[in-house]
């Protein structure tokens, strides 16, 4: 009734009125879960060898004191690892709860078979998974790679700063972000240099954003606060609870959401001590 799979998630299956229902469960520590015997399902893991109750209420023995057998009240259980190369790779637990004695020696023949076989399934899919990882590892790399080079060639090319800026901050849209704006500090006023958008038909949105929204010191927006405190502010995720306290009224709200305010990272331009 559930095994481990590669992504830490499990499958239940239990047979009802209209046949068997088979759903994919959240990850969940077996400790806290209400759905097997934790103490059976631990031993197993542990010792590495399968358990069965043919009646589950008189051969509980040592998991007696399990709250899962006077909640659950199952007849018949069979708890079996699924090894790989001596090792627990998931757990197939079973239980009837109607007949005792319902796992025979001709039925745990057919389950070992299964068992083995989904330990060969869970390591080809942990194999495909990690190489996956591993690709996307490399080419997220090499994406900062030619990033990284692209904005040292755009920061050496010109020495207009504001043309620099500019430039950059439509590097930081095409590459990182959906969208990239730059504030630069005027003695006590901020100036925002450049705006750029990866969708152009965002282009507007961003002008009516710089216009009724200009930056200001005493803004509670995330770029504001990290130019007070010259430390780079990352959000990893921006629901409505977050976004709306740093918005002005609801239509700053509106506009940050059209523009697709869903992560942000504020970071500041420091130069021999000075947020620049």
């Amino acid at each position: 009734r559930r095994r481990r799979l590669p992504d830490a998630e499990a499958v239940a299956a239990a047979v009802g009125e209209r046949g068997t229902v088979t759903s994919i469960l959240g990850s969940v520590p077996v400790a806290s879960s209400r759905r097997a015997p934790t103490s059976l399902v631990q031993y197993v893991q542990r010792m590495k060898e399968r358990v069965i109750l043919s009646d589950a209420a008189a051969d509980a023995g040592k998991f007696a004191g399990d709250d899962y057998w006077t909640r659950a009240r199952p007849k018949s259980v069979l708890c079996l690892p699924i090894l790989r190369q001596a090792e627990v790779v998931g757990l197939l637990y079973l239980e009837n709860n109607v007949l005792v004695g319902a796992f025979t020696g001709v039925r745990l023949a057919a389950l070992e078979l299964l068992a083995t076989q989904a330990a060969i399934s869970l390591q080809i899919a942990l194999l495909v998974a990690e190489e996956r990882a591993a690709r996307a590892a490399a080419d997220e790399a090499e994406r900062r790679a030619a990033f990284l080079a692209e904005a040292g060639m755009v920061l050496s090319e010109s020495l207009d700063y504001e043309e620099t800026l500019v430039r950059l901050g439509s590097l930081c849209a095409r590459s990182l972000a959906c969208w990239c704006v730059i504030d630069i500090v005027e003695g006590r006023e901020l100036r925002r240099i450049s705006g750029a958008h990866a969708d152009p038909d965002k282009a507007a949105a961003l002008a009516e954003l710089l216009r009724r929204y200009p930056p200001r010191w005493d803004s509670t927006h995330p770029a504001a606060t990290v130019l007070r405190t010259g430390t780079s502010l990352l959000l990893p995720e921006l629901s409505d609870e977050i976004l709306r306290p740093i918005c002005d009224d609801e239509e700053h709200f509106r506009l940050l959401r059209e523009l697709g305010a869903s992560t942000a990272l504020a970071v500041p331009l420091v130069a021999r001590g000075e947020t620049l």
